[in-house]
């Protein structure tokens, strides 16, 4: 996990980080990282129908900024979401070109998009739309460096940023890639230690992560949490399907840094504050669930606590002891 791998190729490399997660959902994993050379890049590797991007946690806004202008960034579209891979895919929302953008903003609730810019006689113009999202996430990268924001327009940013990811990532799974987001903590000690900052990470995927579910091509979040009059009204009829009324996610996560699995707790505790909206919740509305599974992963940990485990065995006091220099050994031993 530590990201080096000089002599590997870039199929390996990107195995080798799309392995660490546990499947659908958020992956805590326990596991020494290495400060990247340039923490403010978002890396982008698309193989095998799979999008992995991987960043270092720099607090959640500038993380937010980062991850949406790289999905919506130049690379995607060269290569994941190219004319040929949507070509049909867009068709198949709808039978005349003013339906398929109706389902592109109000079922899928794909952002930035107008008639005027993005119909042609010929139907949606994927050049259109291509440039629309690739400019909103510009515009995003743009304001990340105003550090003097006003907090209505910081709470804007914020939106904006998770209007992008929810958009991008719901257009590649529309497609058939699945996206895997990869946030790096090589000082995880130092901001485990930190209240803060920990509060801002989880809030972080508190609000994040519910809003990649989808129920079919339905945004699940607008459909179950949203509470805004001006949001709901801005939406497509959804069938339910009696005997599957689970929404699917349209990215994981994958959270990378020795100790980050300690925060399992938190981060549930933090999805399960997250409430369906009132008609919901007492049954007027028939709606679906919303499941974001939390796993831990790494040996890091448990490895720590053996070595500890055996010094006192030895009579040995291991705070007078290097266990975490000791338990690196082990683990470059053994792997």
């Amino acid at each position: 996990m530590d990201g080096r791998g000089a002599d590997l190729d870039a199929f390996a490399l990107h195995e080798r980080h799309t392995a660490a997660s546990k499947g659908e959902g958020i992956t805590l994993l326990d596991a020494p990282v290495h400060e990247m050379d340039d923490p403010r890049v978002t890396y982008l590797s698309v193989m095998r129908d799979q999008l992995h991007a991987v960043t270092q946690w720099g607090g959640s806004r500038a993380t937010l900024g980062r991850i949406a202008a790289a999905l919506s960034g130049a690379k995607i579209w060269g290569k994941a979401l190219s004319e040929k891979a949507l070509e049909g895919v867009l068709s198949d929302l709808g039978s005349t070109p003013d339906e398929v953008l109706s389902f592109l903003r109000r079922g899928m609730q794909i952002g930035w998009l107008d008639a005027e810019s993005v119909l042609d006689e010929d139907g949606v113009n994927y050049y259109e739309l291509r440039d629309a999202l690739f400019r909103a996430g510009r515009n995003i990268l743009g304001r990340l460096s105003d550090t003097n924001q006003s907090p209505d327009e910081r709470s804007k940013f914020y939106r904006d940023c998770h209007g992008l990811i929810t958009s991008m990532t719901a257009l590649l799974d529309h497609v058939g890639i699945e996206t895997s987001i990869h946030l790096r903590f090589p000082r995880s000690s130092e901001f485990l230690s930190n209240d803060d900052a920990r509060r801002d990470f989880v809030e972080f995927l508190t609000y994040t992560a519910p809003k990649q579910a989808r129920y079919g091509v339905h945004s699940g979040y607008r459909q179950v949490v949203e509470d805004r009059d001006e949001k709901l009204k801005f939406r497509l009829p959804m069938e339910v399907d009696p005997v599957d009324r689970t929404a699917d996610l349209t990215a994981s996560w994958v959270i990378a840094g020795e100790g980050m699995d300690e925060l399992a707790e938190e981060v549930l505790s933090g999805l399960d504050s997250v409430n369906a909206r009132d008609s919901v919740a007492n049954g007027e509305e028939e709606s679906i669930g919303i499941q974001i599974p939390v796993h831990t992963g790494g040996t890091t940990g448990q490895a720590r606590q053996v070595i500890r485990d055996l010094l006192a065995q030895k009579d040995w006091n291991p705070d007078f002891q290097n266990t975490d220099r000791i338990t690196r050994v082990l683990m470059s031993v053994l792997s």
